[in-house]
């Protein structure tokens, strides 16, 4: 037996021949030694997920690569977190996964800049006055509910699943002057009583 180096070999199973030095059949000395490369099965190929929250987006493509990955979809969204830098991706930090996989990545478009408007309608005879409830959106869709106060405790006037990236919703109500309404986000109280 002459060296015995091991490999990894995706054909062939752990502790066996891969190759040897000198092939089958063919005549040699006495005690001339066989190198030999001996299996240790199959590579794990799976690759560490990089952190790429806080990167700018060319900054992120480039650690994908450079680590084996690649870039899925990329989307853009309005966040506090600086325009053109991630704020997610699909597979967190220091996550095993297979040499190649497609990593979707979340890039920050910057604050809002536009506040969204919803108009709705309690009261509308012409003594009416406008209600305004202001609340700061989630960066996450969320559900809103807008209720009216009565004797007998609330009855709803609005309820919707808002798609949103952040920024602000500014609510008006037509209503009597001595209506009061409460603004739920996601089952929580936010804003209640007059405006």
């Amino acid at each position: 037996m002459g060296k015995v180096e091991r490999k990894y070999d995706d054909k062939v199973d752990e502790n066996k021949v891969v190759s040897q030095s000198v092939n089958y059949g063919e005549e040699v000395e006495k005690g001339t030694k066989i190198d030999i490369v001996v299996s240790r099965g199959k590579e794990d190929k799976k690759v560490e997920v990089p952190d790429l929250i806080g990167k700018t987006e060319a900054e992120a493509i480039k650690a994908l690569y450079d680590s084996g990955l690649a870039v899925g979809r990329t989307e853009k969204k309005a966040d506090s977190q600086k325009a053109g830098t991630v704020i997610w991706q699909s597979y967190g930090k220091g996550v095993k996964v297979d040499a190649e996989t497609k990593i979707d990545i979340v890039v920050s478009s910057g604050k809002s800049n536009t506040d969204n408007v919803l108009n709705l309608t309690s009261y509308s005879e012409s003594d009416s006055v406008t209600k305004k409830y202001t609340i700061n959106e989630p960066s996450k869709n969320y559900l809103l509910l807008v209720t009216k106060n009565t004797e007998n405790g609330e009855t709803k006037l609005y309820e919707k699943t808002m798609v949103t990236g952040g920024g602000k919703l500014t609510i008006n109500i037509k209503a009597k002057s001595t209506d009061k309404f409460n603004v739920y986000v996601n089952g929580e109280l936010i804003l209640s009583g007059e405006n």
